[in-house]
């Protein structure tokens, strides 16, 4: 009989610490989740930095860099209207920036969906129509626009290249000597328009503005390994295609 006493007391207390081990096991559990979930939403928070185009010009004109403070740094380019230069702070409604200068105060908001950023004034005494603008995201590093290629970036735009369609050699990129943010091109589109311009390094490609008789281009030569793609930017071009592919012989 003390024997059946002394079992049965020993299973108790086997099941009692199999359960507190699985609570424990459960807290733990709990506590690694809470843990990744507050570093998913810092992560999230930081991801908001970067550079942004506009969809109406497509040019880089939202920027936003985070403080070490917490703060933001924000850029945001208004086509044709202005561009404010505020300070943001991280609320559960968005960014909400502000800009005080001599002659007005702005504020407003900039909420995300994916990589869509909508920047709101909620000024009552806001200059536009509009008060909602809207810009996708290119960059995770703010003013990436701005930067200047280095000497190895560059050297590597240069060369001549030979279109896909007949294989002649008809684009040709040279730095130019007194200029080393610029370069010389000679670029022929067959059967369309041939130019020799000059064009300046950016960190988007190379950019070039032509402006002949009655023919005003402007465009972008970019690169992906030996392949250089020159895009004409320009909306009312002669051509149906924008888009034209070389390819790198020398």
């Amino acid at each position: 009989m003390k024997k059946l006493v002394l079992m049965l007391s020993m299973v108790a207390v086997l099941s009692i610490t199999a359960c507190a081990g699985e609570d424990a096991q459960e807290t733990t559990t709990h506590s690694e989740d809470a843990v990744t979930t507050g570093n998913s939403m810092e992560q999230v928070e930081v991801s908001y930095e970067g550079e942004y185009y506009s969809f109406d010009t497509d040019e880089p004109n939202l920027q936003i860099q985070k403080n070490d403070d917490g703060t933001y740094n924000i850029e945001i380019g208004i086509f044709r209207i202005t561009t404010l230069y505020c300070t943001g702070q991280m609320t559960e409604y968005g960014i909400e920036f502000k800009e005080k200068d001599e002659d007005w105060v702005v504020y407003g908001k900039i909420t995300f969906e994916d990589d869509i950023a909508t920047v709101t004034i909620t000024s009552p005494d806001w200059i536009d129509g509009i008060t909602e603008y809207k810009y996708r995201k290119v960059s995770d590093i703010p003013f990436e626009s701005r930067r200047k290629l280095t000497d190895e970036e560059k050297s590597m735009y240069v060369g001549k290249y030979k279109d896909s369609a007949t294989g002649e050699v008809n684009l040709e990129i040279q730095i130019k000597e007194d200029d080393a943010e610029r370069c010389q091109l000679q670029i022929v589109i067959p059967r369309i328009a041939s130019f020799d311009v000059e064009g300046h390094f950016t960190a988007q490609g190379i950019v070039f503005y032509v402006y002949e008789y009655d023919l005003s281009v402007d465009g972008r030569i970019t690169l992906d390994g030996d392949i250089a793609t020159v895009s004409i930017e320009s909306p009312d071009w002669i051509d149906d295609i924008t888009d034209y592919k070389y390819y790198k012989v020398t």
